[in-house]
């Protein structure tokens, strides 16, 4: 998957910060083709600009209240 991106949206709908756990399911793992044995990076766009590591397709965050 050298040179591809996926884009992931995360929205918080609430009036105050939560901090969430994200497990990407089984259906995605395998249409992007992502391998259990690679460790990826997300990018927080909106905020931060801060890499976010997934573990076994795992990763928690903290989004902002709108």
């Amino acid at each position: 998957m050298s040179g591809e991106e996926n884009l992931l949206i995360v929205t918080n709908f609430n009036v105050k910060t939560e901090k969430v756990k994200l497990q990407l399911p089984t259906e995605v793992v395998k249409g992007m083709r992502l391998d259990s044995a690679t460790k990826y990076i997300g990018r927080d766009l909106l905020r931060s600009g801060m890499d976010i590591g997934f573990e076994n397709f795992t990763t928690e965050i903290e989004t902002s209240a709108i």
